[in-house]
């Protein structure tokens, strides 16, 4: 009795595939591996955008400290 193609095979057994569907599935890592290259990229990109941003937030903060304290010491 011939074996069914999908059958569960248990760990750590061989499976043989042809070279096409070899192939394939270096096609399909290779386009994932990209993708998430390119997702590596815009985030670093976007981290780099927003750095001068925050750091003119924080000075804008530390600015808003100063004047609170400013004003705390002046009606102590």
């Amino acid at each position: 009795m011939p074996k069914k193609r999908r059958e569960r095979r248990k760990r750590g057994e061989k499976v043989w595939i042809s070279k096409k569907e070899w192939k394939k599935t270096e096609n399909k890592i290779a386009a994932l591996e990209s993708l998430c290259q390119g997702q590596q990229e815009a985030l670093l990109k976007h981290i780099k955008d927003h750095e001068q941003e925050n750091k003119e937030l924080k000075k804008i903060l530390m600015q808003v400290k100063e004047e609170i304290y400013k004003g705390v010491a002046q009606i102590s």
